[in-house]
Formats: structure tokens, C-alpha cells, sequence
């Protein structure tokens, strides 16, 4: 019989915990660079740089289904929309989350164009604190390795300012392998998300004057598959009317939903595109922008 473990472990536990959750808090508050958690950041960053003549710079932000849908680096943007200057930034699940310190950063330069898949106008599914700590860890647990391997807290490689969105989405096993019940449960989940969700004011109210001071707002729709579409149709229609009630399509805001991609074989679950449906996207997306850039 294994040896139970020892009462004292449990509060041991507990305040190791508590003291890492309340180091990256503090950690947090310390003044100098930070080169991951920069959401914010790379978002100032992009917007500050001087715009390249005759460029529109594209921000989008989104799910991880926009994550899915444009895995492409910035080089091969640049190749195939070489007027438009492009930055996608993504987090995991619903709702705005932290995404939101990217949008507080557009007040001074906005962009000629702002993408937000439509995903980010539901409530987040979850938790806004635990995302930012788990980005704090990563933050540190990258300088403490700088520190290890350097002898002192060099800075980060470069790519590390990219907060990894270059990297291409993942359709690990659990993604491929769901069944016919997890999807019908999955549908169910958005259904409900769908009918109860109640949009943030304060979100609408800066998209609203973002149109209005003349940034084209693009509320994008990243269809999921078809199995999921249908199941959802009704409350997901009806969740998109009150949306465009609070804001109406105009010259400055403009709705798009993308194509609906039948072969389940295009997805790696129910809902985001693996690399072959991906292909099928881009170049749709790619015209989408072209549009908008020679509309002026």
C-alpha cells in the first residue's frame, strides 16, 4: 500500500501557489521592457512605425479561428498583399480578454483598417485573470532562461516580440479525434453562448467611434464546418442581428463572413481549419483586403 502523503503538503501547496500567483502580480508593476505579454506593445509598435507610402496597415484580432484560418508568416503577407501592411493577434476562446490593451493602444493611431472576428463580441468562456497570469509565467519563465543561458537578462530573441503568433496553429490529436457526440455537445454550448450572451457597451462604443472617425471596422465571421453551421444557424443568426442592431453597417463598418467550406476533411475538429482549409481561405481573404485597399 503507497504511503498517503502527508497532511502538510496541502498548505504547503497552497502558498507556493498563492506566492507565484502574487510574484507575477507584483513582477507586473516593474518598470523596464517587457518582450512577452505585449500584446499591447506590438500593437503601439506597429501602429507607431512610420507607414510605409501607399500602405494601409491591417490589424485583426480574434480566436483562435482567425489563429487557424491565416497562418501565414508576415513574410508571405507581404509577398501576396504587398499595399497592405498586416498584423493578426489572436487568443484562445470568446470574448474580447486581452486582446482588449491592444484596442486601448489605437486612440492615437488608429489603423486604416480594423479586423475583428466576430467571436470576440461573445462573453468570454474564460477566465481574463488566469489568461494574463499564464502569460506572465511564460514571460518570466523566458527571462529566467535568458538568465540561466546568458549569465544575465539579455533580451529575448526577436521573435519572442511576436508573442509566438507566427506559429501555426496546432491540430493536436484531441482536436482530430472528436466524436459525433462532442460535436452535437459543442453546437449545444455555442447555441446557448449564442442566446444568452449580453454584448459590452464599452466595446461597441469605442468599435462605433473608431468608424466614425474613419478606421473601416471589418466584423468578420470565420464560419466554422458545416456540422457545427447548421446545428447553430438559428441562434447564431439571431445573435448576429442584434449585433448589427448596436452596429449598422455603413461605408466604416463593414460585415463579412466567410465562405462556407463543406468537407469536413478542411477542418481539424468541427471548428477550426487545418492547413488545407486554410489555403482555401486565403485566397478569398486576400481579395477581401485587395477590395477594400483599391476602394480607398
Amino acid at each position: 500500500m503507497a504511503n498517503a502523503l502527508p497532511l502538510r503538503i496541502w498548505p504547503y501547496s497552497a502558498a507556493l501557489a498563492a506566492g507565484v500567483v502574487g510574484l507575477c502580480m507584483l513582477l507586473r508593476h516593474v518598470p523596464g521592457p517587457r518582450y512577452d505579454n505585449t500584446i499591447a506593445g506590438q500593437t503601439k509598435t506597429f501602429l507607431d512605425a512610420p507607414r510605409p507610402e501607399g500602405k494601409w496597415r491591417v490589424l485583426a484580432l480574434g480566436s483562435s479561428l482567425l489563429h487557424a484560418a491565416t497562418p501565414q508568416i508576415a513574410s508571405v503577407q507581404r509577398a501576396e498583399l504587398p499595399d497592405i501592411a498586416w498584423m493578426r493577434m489572436t487568443k484562445g476562446g470568446a470574448g474580447i480578454g486581452y486582446l482588449q490593451s491592444s484596442l486601448a493602444t489605437l486612440g492615437s493611431r488608429p489603423p486604416e483598417v480594423l479586423v475583428l472576428e466576430q467571436n470576440l463580441f461573445l462573453p468570454d468562456d474564460g477566465n481574463a485573470t488566469m489568461d494574463q497570469l499564464r502569460e506572465d509565467v511564460w514571460h518570466w519563465g523566458k527571462q529566467a532562461a535568458s538568465l540561466l543561458t546568458a549569465g544575465k537578462l539579455a533580451s529575448p530573441p526577436r521573435y519572442w516580440e511576436r508573442n509566438d503568433q507566427e506559429l501555426a496553429f496546432t491540430c493536436g490529436p484531441e482536436l482530430k479525434k472528436l466524436s459525433a457526440s462532442q460535436i452535437r455537445q459543442h453546437a449545444a454550448e455555442l447555441q446557448n453562448l449564442y442566446r444568452q450572451s449580453t454584448f459590452d457597451a464599452a466595446l461597441i462604443n469605442n468599435i462605433a467611434t473608431l468608424a466614425q472617425r474613419g478606421v473601416r471596422v471589418i466584423l468578420l465571421d470565420v464560419r466554422r464546418s458545416l456540422l457545427i453551421e447548421q446545428q447553430t444557424a438559428q441562434q447564431k443568426t439571431d445573435w448576429q442581428r442584434r449585433l448589427q442592431a448596436l452596429l449598422p453597417a455603413s461605408q466604416n463598418i463593414i460585415y463579412l463572413a466567410s465562405p462556407a467550406l463543406t468537407e469536413q476533411n478542411l477542418y481539424c475538429d468541427a471548428s477550426h481549419l487545418n492547413t488545407q482549409g486554410a489555403r482555401q481561405f486565403a485566397p478569398w481573404w486576400q481579395t477581401q483586403l485587395r477590395q477594400l485597399r483599391d476602394r480607398g
